[in-house]
Parts: structure tokens; sequence; C-alpha cells
């Protein structure tokens, strides 16, 4: 297996925006109050792209069954399952004093290609939603994958720092986690 490793295929790409796209110098003061008035708040989008060798009916369904990796996610503490489609996180380590909750959902399942999900803290106010789109190539499946997160209210200003700095960062080190689960699986 040591030949077959996955390999990163593109760097992670970067973009801050808020909803509806601004300018870059979006998210200033008089804009914030504008977005909560109509719901909407900064959001840090990431990408990251490689290669698993393992073809994509397997990697989706590894993928879609939380058990199978949740404790591979950075802070994850545990989960519980609402039912089939969400599932209720703790996760600890993220601020200092208090364990952050949130509900995963999946909100897009086009079994074998797409997986897509929504995560909305319970206890502070963010949401991260992503995407996995799964490509069958030569060495198996390429993973592409797209996650977009922010912070709204108070808890802007603690966790869009956070958020924003940790996003791509946490997205490349999951898909290499996950890919290594998934290949070991196989």
């Amino acid at each position: 297996k040591g030949s077959k490793r996955h390999v990163h295929v593109a760097p992670p790409s970067e973009q801050t925006s808020c909803s509806p796209p601004r300018p870059r110098k979006a998210c200033l003061d008089s804009e914030k109050q504008q977005q909560r008035q109509k719901g909407d708040f900064c959001m840090k989008q990431t990408t990251y792209e490689l290669d698993i060798v393992a073809p994509p009916q397997h990697v989706y369904d590894t993928l879609r069954n939380v058990d199978n990796w949740a404790h591979l996610a950075p802070n994850y503490d545990h989960h519980a399952y609402i039912d089939d489609k969400t599932s209720h996180w703790v996760m600890k380590g993220i601020l200092p004093t208090k364990k952050i909750e949130a509900d995963v959902k999946f909100v897009k399942e086009q079994r074998p290609t797409i997986l897509a999900f929504v995560l909305r803290g319970k206890n502070e106010h963010f949401t991260i939603q992503g995407q996995v789109i799964l490509t069958p190539n030569a060495r198996g499946t390429h993973m592409f994958v797209q996650i977009k997160g922010g912070a709204e209210g108070m808890s802007a200003v603690l966790l869009n720092p956070l958020l924003h700095a940790a996003l791509p960062s946490v997205t490349k080190k999951l898909a290499h986690r996950l890919a290594e689960k998934i290949e070991q699986t196989v």
C-alpha cells in the first residue's frame, strides 16, 4: 500500500466573502448591520482536492457513515444520532472555557458522487457548509472538498477569526485523515 498513497492534486484555495458576494472590504461594520437584517454573515471558503485509492462507492459509503470517521475530526469529543441524516456533535478545545455543540445534517446525497452537509452551532451562532464531490479516476477516486464557514452575532467577534484561520488547514488535515482511513478499509 505504501506506493498507492493518496496524492495531493491541488493546493487549498481560499476566499472570504459575505453573501451575496461583496468587494474585498467585505464585512465592514455598516455592512454587518445590513447583513444581520438580511440573515447573512461573513463566510470563509476553502477547497481541497486529493486522490484516494478506493472506488467512489466505497469512499461515499465511508463518508456517509459518520461513525466511520467522526473521531478523525479535530477537537472531536463525541456525537450522537438525531435521525438518519442528522447527528449532534460535541467538540472541545476550540474555545478555552467551554465545549462547542453543533448539529451536522446531510442536505444533499447523490450516491456515489455528491455528499453535502451543514453544521450549525447550537451554543454558538456559526454555520459551516460543505460538500464532497467524488469522481472516478485511474487511481480510484478524485475527492474535491469545498467548505464554507462563518459566525454571526456576538459569536462572530470571537469565532470568525478562529474559523477563518483554521478552515484551510483543518480541511486539508481532515481530508488526508479520511483518505488514510478509507484506504485502510478497502
